[in-house]
């Protein structure tokens, strides 16, 4: 990375932080298919969670947090170890947040672009270790799109005998809030950190999931000329399946194996292209709506900041 600048034409690297369950994975999806691109996937979400240091890897019980917790995230871990992922993807034991640096500030021989994409919960806490020479965008969704995605994913995969939907409460939920501004609250103290420290100059690169979804040619475009990557009207469309993950991904095979059990990548997975949004249900479970505002006043901030269609 040091020598980098010295060789001709070094790659473009940007990282795209977000929530989870704000179409990041689609983003990253559609982003596959630029020309001489490098991705790699959610390595310091990785380290918080699966690696060394995360919460399902040793550090969850170090630092306590009640056996009842404990019991949680170990069935989890047990569970994730079942389904295998094949041979694609990095061994997660290997994952700390030096090595998700490291590894992002490595040469990618041949690579025009290096593009990232990470949780924001990731990095929280961990600001210095942040890789140098990349360009930091986010991509935002109303909470309450988040929230009910995040409760649906919960009351399919966890919801024990006996309790009801309505008795999920996402905000309660470790595994799912990692940081205190439930993700939103994360991205703007990290603006304001890459202000202050230089590492951003003028205004942030934020993109919204709906504005993505109802008017994609504009985001898109928009995205690539204030990053630099070259737009062309084929990242509008592309091929189902996971076919690109497995030719050119740096991903996690915890993660992987994580997706067998809770598909939280299926859908995007499944993409080929941004559909428009739908319209929210007009009856939203309790946690949802408790979500929502709590996380308003940080996504309004962000969203006042976007790129507009």
């Amino acid at each position: 990375m040091a020598e980098e600048a010295s060789r001709p034409n070094p790659p473009l690297r940007i990282m795209t932080w977000g929530p989870a369950k704000s179409l990041s994975t689609v983003f990253e999806k559609c982003l596959s298919f630029v020309d001489g691109v490098q991705i790699i996937n959610e390595p310091y979400q990785c380290a918080a969670t699966l690696g060394p240091e995360g919460i399902m890897g040793g550090a969850g019980t170090q630092q306590g947090g009640g056996d009842e917790m404990e019991k949680v995230l170990e069935d989890l871990s047990h569970q994730i170890e079942q389904h295998d992922s094949g041979d694609v993807g990095w061994d997660d034991k290997y994952c700390t947040y030096e090595w998700a640096q490291k590894t992002l500030e490595s040469d990618f021989p041949g690579k025009k672009l290096v593009f990232c994409k990470d949780l924001i919960s990731g990095i929280y806490g961990k600001h210095d270790y942040l890789p140098k020479g990349y360009l930091h965008t986010f991509i935002i969704r109303n909470p309450l799109r988040v929230g009910l995605s995040l409760h649906t994913g919960v009351v399919a995969t966890f919801l024990q005998p006996g309790m009801t939907p309505d008795q999920v409460d996402i905000t309660a939920v470790p595994i799912l809030n990692m940081c205190p501004g439930y993700g939103f609250g994360e991205m703007v103290e990290l603006i304001e950190h890459l202000k202050k420290s230089g590492q951003m100059k003028g205004e942030p690169i934020i993109i919204d999931a709906d504005d993505l979804q109802n008017h994609p040619e504009s985001i898109i475009s928009q995205y690539c000329v204030k990053t630099g990557i070259p737009y062309s009207k084929s990242l509008l469309s592309w091929e189902a399946g996971d076919g690109i993950v497995n030719r050119s991904w740096i991903i996690s095979k915890g993660f992987l194996q994580a997706n067998r059990l809770m598909h939280y990548f299926d859908a995007a997975f499944a993409s080929t292209e941004f559909k428009p949004a739908k319209e929210l249900p007009s009856t939203l479970p309790p946690d949802v709506i408790k979500y929502g505002k709590l996380c308003e006043p940080h996504y309004r901030k962000l969203y006042d900041m976007r790129i507009k269609p």
